[in-house]
């Protein structure tokens, strides 16, 4: 990092949590619990790396964000990509001095995309980006309804409580669920009168992101 110019973007992908392996010549000091060494492992050497961070002297604002793609066990559609994310915002004046961000830190409710997550960055850089990118988290009060998981050719498409799921090899085929009290869709339910549109949404929402991914 310290032979990058800033600004920079920086990605770092970890795979140490899909086994329950340790790298060669690590131990593990947890003795109870001893399956989740490996998490316990993941979660050390992220603490380590955001300390160094913060001891590095930074000449511009930065941005640590931690995401997951998928999450470990899941029973359903929605519990397999059902995760919270974190984005900490770090303010530096022109001496390279920790300041207070220029806004206060805050727990965003509701459901959203991955994508959110870039809408999220472009906004706090000013960088222009298309609306498709996703929608901006500092501004939630101008979010427009909808939220999409697309998993093996099924997909859900979440708007307020509810959520329709569909395949879609099998069109115009729907199913409905109140997803804040049946998060692992067991228990259809009679569809909301909007359903056929959150469909239609749902189903046009795949069709344009798949067409973009293979640009």
């Amino acid at each position: 990092m310290d032979q990058l110019s800033e600004p920079m973007l920086i990605g770092i992908n970890t795979n140490s949590t899909h086994d329950n392996a340790l790298p060669n010549g690590v131990t593990s000091d947890l003795k109870e619990l001893s399956e989740f060494k490996h998490f316990h492992y993941a979660d050390g050497e992220l603490e380590a790396f955001y300390n160094s961070l913060l001891k590095r002297k930074w000449k511009k604002d930065w941005v640590l964000v931690l995401v997951a793609d998928h999450t470990t066990y899941a029973n359903s559609l929605f519990e397999h990509y059902y995760l919270p994310f974190l984005m900490k915002y770090h303010s530096v004046d022109a001496s390279g001095k920790s300041v207070a961000a220029p806004f206060k830190e805050e727990l965003v409710k509701g459901v959203f995309h991955q994508n959110d997550i870039a809408a999220t960055l472009a906004d706090l850089t000013g960088t222009p980006a298309p609306t498709f990118l996703g929608r901006s988290m500092l501004a939630p009060q101008q979010f427009s309804e909808g939220a999409s998981i697309f998993h093996l050719g099924e997909s859900a498409w979440f708007e307020g409580p509810w959520s329709v799921v569909f395949n879609i090899r099998k069109y115009g085929e729907k199913k409905c669920f109140q997803w804040k009290v049946d998060r692992t869709f067991t228990h259809e339910t009679a569809c909301p009168p909007n359903a056929d549109q959150m469909y239609q949404n749902g189903l046009s929402f795949v069709k344009e992101s798949q067409e973009y991914l293979f640009k």
